[in-house]
């Protein structure tokens, strides 16, 4: 019996028991599945969505301890699984990243038109929170992002971090966990090596064929956002290279915010979901 989906289900359930929904949206490559939830609003933050957007190869059922505390400063809170992930339909075709950014445009205009939103975008949910505040400056009033995706990378980098998500045994999925959080709690060791069959999902495996290193952010258009932007980048970050937060720093704009969180991995709302909340809730 698999442990993974299970997990996962469960938090479906006890997120659906706090009074969140669950639905679907429809875009261009299959509906998504979404968590969405009422916030009590009654913080900085109370007229304000929070859209979260999660990894490669993760789904948005992780998200939950963050989604429980940030209702408490939001006016809404979604968490949108992406193609190919979680609860999503399959894609319809090989998932690229262009079709990956469309799909994910098409679905938050759906799910929060018209709304002040903030996007919180960890890895490759990072890079999508970029490419969407690009495309729609106006309609992003702040941008976080945990350990993003996008930067450029050489070629021997880039092979690497292909090469960290070939994972064919138990040994590899144990590696690939402590690259990943700070300090990996004992279910994340028991349900590591059901990561095998997780990276070898066709949403995982089209992204990782398709993306390459001369593919990343355009830097003008990143130095051109206007909105207040912050940046975590954990001092416990393994999974991608320090040359990454470097180019970061280069390219943001100036009044972006960057910071480096001790105890904290690539994704930190598994490590510390009560710190990343309350950072979120403080930010402007």
């Amino acid at each position: 019996m698999r442990l993974l989906p299970l997990l996962e289900r469960g938090l479906r359930l006890g997120l659906r028991r706090s009074g969140v929904a669950t639905h679907h949206v429809s875009t261009p490559l299959g509906r998504l599945h979404v968590y969405d939830a009422p916030g009590t609003g009654d913080g900085r933050g109370g007229r304000e969505t929070i859209v979260l957007l999660h990894g490669i190869s993760a789904t948005a059922a992780p998200f939950a301890p963050l989604i429980a505390r940030l209702r408490r400063s939001a006016a809404r809170v979604i968490a949108i699984d992406l193609p190919g992930h979680g609860f999503s339909e399959p894609t319809r075709v090989p998932l690229t990243p262009d079709r990956l950014f469309d799909a994910m445009t098409a679905a938050i205009d759906e799910l929060a038109s018209g709304e002040r939103i903030s996007i919180v975008g960890n890895s490759l949910g990072g890079l999508v929170a970029v490419r969407h505040a690009i495309r729609r400056p106006a309609g992003v009033a702040r941008l976080i992002l945990l350990s993003p995706g996008g930067a450029q990378t050489s070629d021997a980098e880039w092979q690497a971090l292909q090469a960290s998500f070939r994972i064919t045994s138990r040994r590899e999925a144990l590696a690939f966990v402590a690259r990943v959080q700070d300090r990996p709690p004992l279910i994340a060791r028991l349900v590591a090596h059901e990561l095998v069959g997780r990276t070898r999902q066709p949403a995982v495996r089209d992204l990782l064929e398709t993306t390459t290193p001369a593919d990343p952010i355009p830097a003008a258009e990143l130095r051109g956002l206007p909105m207040p932007i912050l940046l975590w980048w954990g001092r416990s970050e393994r999974l991608l290279p320090a040359s990454h937060l470097e180019w970061w720093r280069a390219n943001l704009p100036p009044h972006a915010v960057v910071e480096e969180p001790e105890g904290i991995g690539h994704c930190p709302h598994l490590d510390d979901p009560s710190r990343v909340a309350a950072r979120i809730s403080t930010f402007s």
